[in-house]
């Protein structure tokens, strides 16, 4: 039995020295050994494909804040110019939509002064309102408007036939905010910011359901949200795979 303590010398000021040869089994071998990783890697791959636009839509914008970069190049593109303020097609409106969603989480983590700004431009986009557009308008306006003027931005999202489940869960948040409001405990603009970010973050969830029924199903049109309801029943809700 070899000791381990004989095999290598640390003293004081001699160095790393080898006092004895390594026997065969202290060789090391070339096999590598390779710890699992947590989760399986299907389920991860499928998470980080239904994660992708989501994320496309959180990490920062590249481009500054004060550069406009709202407007789009319709000479991008060789197709035919059919879309609004010059986009031809979907994927640049996309583009334009979620510059626009960073836009307002930004003014609304800042003031009342940037968050009117981001508005204005916004308006001047004049694109197609989403679910993610109205979800970030309403809150905002919790934020530094009023409860009446988020009530007219959920009215405007009824008639664009947004999905009834999201707007159930708007018109919850804004009657709890009321309420807290009228008992006089307002929640603060850092505490319902977070409200705001899981209320984008379930948005996006139904926005990325829908436009790939739409995409799936006809192919166009995913800016559309009543294209969701041309079968006559809600698709959302049955068993088909969505994703």
């Amino acid at each position: 039995m070899i000791n381990l303590s004989q095999i290598y010398n640390f003293g004081k000021g001699k160095g790393r020295r080898l006092i004895r040869k390594l026997p065969r089994e202290f060789i090391s071998s070339a096999l590598q050994v390779h710890m699992p990783t947590l989760g399986l890697s299907g389920d991860q791959d499928k998470l980080n494909k239904s994660l992708r636009s989501i994320r496309k839509e959180f990490l920062p914008d590249l481009k500054s804040e004060d550069n406009e970069g709202i407007a789009i190049d319709a000479s991008r593109s060789n197709t035919k110019n059919t879309s609004v303020n010059g986009a031809s097609s979907d994927s640049e409106i996309t583009v334009a939509k979620n510059r626009l969603h960073k836009r307002l989480w930004n003014a609304a983590r800042k003031s009342s002064k940037h968050w009117n700004l981001a508005v204005k431009k916004l308006e001047i986009a004049n694109l197609p309102l989403d679910e993610v557009t109205g979800t970030l308008l309403i809150h905002g306006s919790l934020l530094y408007k009023s409860h009446q003027e988020a009530l007219e931005t959920l009215s405007i999202m009824k008639k664009e036939v947004i999905h009834p489940s999201l707007l159930r869960y708007n018109a919850r948040l804004i009657a709890i905010h009321q309420e807290l409001s009228n008992l006089g405990a307002r929640p603060c603009n850092m505490n319902w910011l977070k409200v705001m970010r899981s209320s984008w973050l379930v948005a996006s969830f139904v926005k990325g359901r829908r436009e790939r029924f739409i995409q799936r199903n006809m192919g166009q049109g995913i800016h559309k949200p009543s294209l969701l309801w041309f079968m006559g029943y809600d698709p959302l809700l049955t068993h088909e795979k969505l994703y």
